[in-house]
């Protein structure tokens, strides 16, 4: 129908991951030599790119030809002040984009017959007073020097705002919320229960120390890609390596809790630093055709392939997303709290993003002091929250008026 074909290729050597890559799409574009119409970037890039005119705002294509199939993730993620500059691909059933949230040792568990997290979440019963009462109730079942909760602060801050609904910072409305009534109800749970003696006194980020590692701590947060990773959550860690407390070695996963006034359907979960497809400026084509041209077909594709795909009898969105999720999660209540947790829970809080590293965001400081050492919310608000409210208005460009 369009006369055209659709290349995908590999960056080339000189474009490696990171700032080389990000110059050289900036170099090309700068020069009118892009090489390609669309790339693949991280959505922490797109400020930079944009600021300096390596992207184009498809805003009113979207709005032409969308047909509004955007899954709210992509579209949150390559909004910038107020362009949009992300591929629309479509909405795409079959997968789940959760990383973070809480896992547990399914053997210790059962060792000591405490209830199942994740059969609560999946019955409704897994808002801050259930979560509480279970912790509570859990840790009575444990030995001296065992714990139900371990791993760090900062991702209980991360994931139990995101829970509530709430994101700690907004790249579409350009605000922060650290100050947030959640964020306060998020710090206060995990302090109450620091204070009961429920927590592992280790601060881990859940990758080679702490006690969930040595099968001493029940649940930790984490990330789905941990689970069998030899490198952080082994296969065999629990029956191999936990000083051989458990037969066998299997995760469970859980959503973080939600406020008492959330509902089960209203709960989220936040993701950063998504891999993207962008609309690249710089590109020069042949005599009659546009950037209209280009984004219309490329549109259509994706629609195209959506819409075949969904009216494919054979197709079965549940049991690809089942069969994904089970290379990780075998334990059942665990896949099926997964597969409630689909695309439409997820949003973008780019909270990460605007550092190199997780460990090095003011919010680390921020999370262990409220946490961990009953400190005053607002003078933590003033010593490490508007640190952060600055670098994200930084990495953002917003000036001090906002």
């Amino acid at each position: 129908v369009y006369n055209c074909k659709i290349r995908v290729e590999s960056y080339p050597m000189e474009a490696p991951w990171g700032n080389r890559r990000i110059n050289w799409i900036k170099d090309n574009a700068a020069s009118n030599q892009s090489k390609c119409d669309i790339a693949v970037v991280s959505s922490n890039w797109i400020p930079e790119l944009v600021s300096t005119n390596s992207l184009i705002d498809v805003t009113k294509y979207y709005e032409k030809y969308g047909n509004d199939q955007m899954m709210t993730i992509q579209k949150e993620a390559t909004t910038y002040n107020n362009g949009l500059y992300g591929v629309s691909e479509g909405i795409k059933m079959d997968r789940t984009y959760v990383e973070l949230g809480l896992y547990y040792n399914v053997a210790m568990l059962e060792k000591f017959n405490i209830k199942d997290p994740a059969t609560l979440f999946n019955e409704g019963r897994w808002n801050y007073t259930d979560f509480t009462n279970w912790v509570i109730e859990s840790q009575s079942k444990l030995p001296v020097g065992f714990y139900i909760l371990g791993g760090a602060p900062y991702y209980y801050l991360y994931g139990l705002t995101n829970a509530s609904g709430v994101k700690l910072a907004d790249n579409v409305l350009m605000q922060t919320n650290v100050n947030h009534k959640r964020v306060k109800d998020a710090c206060e749970l995990i302090n109450n229960l620091h204070d009961l003696g429920c927590t592992d006194n280790i601060i881990s980020w859940a990758e080679s120390d702490g006690g969930f590692i040595e099968g001493f701590t029940l649940m930790t947060t984490g990330n789905l890609w941990f689970v069998n990773c030899d490198g952080r959550w082994h296969r065999e860690m629990f029956n191999r390596y936990a000083s051989s407390l458990y037969d066998y070695t299997s995760y469970g996963y859980v959503p973080f809790p939600y406020p008492d006034d959330v509902k089960k359907e209203d709960t989220r979960y936040g993701l950063g630093g998504l891999e993207v497809m962008v609309y690249v400026s710089g590109r020069v084509y042949p005599d009659g055709v546009d950037f209209e041209d280009i984004y219309r077909v490329v549109n259509e594709l994706f629609l195209l392939t959506n819409s075949l795909q969904n009216n494919d009898p054979e197709y079965d969105s549940r049991a690809i997303m089942t069969q994904s999720i089970s290379r990780s999660i075998t334990h059942k209540p665990s896949v099926e709290a997964l597969l409630y947790m689909d695309y439409s829970k997820a949003f973008y809080d780019p909270s990460s993003d605007i550092y190199n590293s997780t460990s090095a965001s003011n919010l680390k400081g921020f999370a262990n002091k409220l946490m961990y050492s009953n400190e005053d919310f607002d003078e933590m608000y003033q010593n490490y929250g508007k640190l952060f409210e600055n670098e994200f208005n930084e990495f953002f460009n917003i000036n001090n008026n906002g």
